[in-house]
């Protein structure tokens, strides 16, 4: 679906206009991927586990920097001629290790790849929390959301930037649930 509406997006896009999706890691597509940096798109998710690929290099990054806190590696990697990078990161509270795929520029410092992957967890586990406990059976989004923080689905303007803050990291985000580790082990697990 989501493919679909960025498709669409890609026919009237004005190039200039960058866009950042952050993939659930099911619907990792090397090949749709690449296409769409033409369109000034890029990708951000989890690598699967069964993702097979070749390291082609290092990526050099400043590991003393507090938002690389975590960061092992940061690689490019190929699969049928099609370059990617990938983010190892341990989380520092758990030490578990996550694997980040990503079609961002290599200037991107690895660790806001990682930051923006578990923002992107924390408002899908808010939605689905939410749905949960409101008993819903269709994720409408906004209008949980809404629901959830202010008692009715129709929300101000100002109320809805306020809830979209707090589910990207506003006040007590500390204790978001993180997700399980996912060790691509065919191309270069640690």
């Amino acid at each position: 679906m989501l493919r679909d509406h960025i498709e669409k997006q890609n026919k009237g896009n004005n190039s200039s206009q960058k866009h950042l999706y952050v993939y659930d890691k099911a619907v990792t597509d090397f090949v749709w991927w690449d296409r769409q940096k033409r369109h000034a798109n890029y990708m951000i998710s989890m690598l699967k586990e069964n993702s097979i690929a070749t390291l082609v290099e290092s990526i050099p990054f400043d590991s003393r920097h507090e938002i690389n806190t975590g960061v092992e590696a940061y690689s490019v990697y190929e699969n049928k001629g099609i370059k990617f990078n990938v983010v190892d990161y341990r989380d520092p509270e758990t030490g578990k290790l996550h694997r980040f795929v990503t079609t961002l520029p290599m200037t991107i410092n690895p660790g806001t790849i990682a930051m923006l992957y578990f923002k992107r967890w924390t408002i899908e586990k808010t939605f689905n929390n939410t749905k949960s406990n409101f008993k819903e059976t269709k994720a409408r989004g906004v209008a949980i959301f809404a629901k959830a923080c202010f008692g009715h689905p129709s929300p101000s303007k100002q109320q809805k930037l306020n809830a979209t803050t707090y589910a990207s990291g506003g006040p007590d985000s500390s204790s978001s649930p993180r997700p399980d580790p996912t060790r691509g082990r065919n191309i270069g697990s640690k």
